[in-house]
């Protein structure tokens, strides 16, 4: 009985094997099937792919998604121009309000943006000059004549400032509707 139960299992194991080695055998054959198939299928559409590319080439017709990034990449730069625009137009707006301001109480504007050299220079100017004012009523009567060539220079670079203000204003407000 003992001997009758070894062959049994003996039978058991090598029919578990024999049918694991065929699942093995079958596994291997539908890999390698799929794997040309999938070769097959590749090659295909690389060929297809090409011929696409050859028909879009030979009428004229683009990458649409290329389009659609080149169009958001313009709109993104368009959108950085308008910004620094609109930001210019501010400082300068700050620096009309300031020059029309006669109050000494008024502070000097930040000129961030502002590349024109004149305006700068004029403006700095006429900082100057509002401070050595300042600095003279402090120790003089406000109707001494030294005053008045102060005053001349005061009026005569407001006057210069408004004028290239309001050229760089135009100017700006052009860039924005192009």
């Amino acid at each position: 009985m003992e001997r009758g139960k070894d062959i049994l299992n003996t039978l058991i194991q090598v029919y578990n094997e024999a049918s694991l080695a065929d699942k093995n055998r079958t596994t291997q054959s539908t890999i390698q099937f799929i794997d040309e198939r999938l070769a097959l299928i590749t090659g295909e559409l690389v060929e297809v792919e090409k011929d696409v590319e050859g028909f879009k080439s030979s009428q004229g017709l683009t990458d649409i998604s290329s389009e659609a990034q080149l169009y958001l990449e313009n709109v993104k730069t368009n959108d950085a121009k308008l910004n620094e625009v609109n930001l210019k137009l501010s400082v300068i707006k700050d620096v009309q309000k300031y020059v029309d301001s006669e109050s000494p109480q008024e502070k000097l504007p930040s000129t961030m943006g502002i590349d024109d050299p004149v305006l700068l220079t004029q403006i700095n100017q006429l900082s100057e000059l509002q401070l050595k004012r300042i600095n003279l009523l402090a120790t003089t009567q406000p109707d001494n004549p030294v005053f008045e060539s102060i005053n001349q220079q005061i009026k005569a670079t407001r006057a210069g400032i408004q004028a290239n203000v309001k050229n760089i204003e135009v100017s700006l407000e052009n860039t924005k509707k192009v």
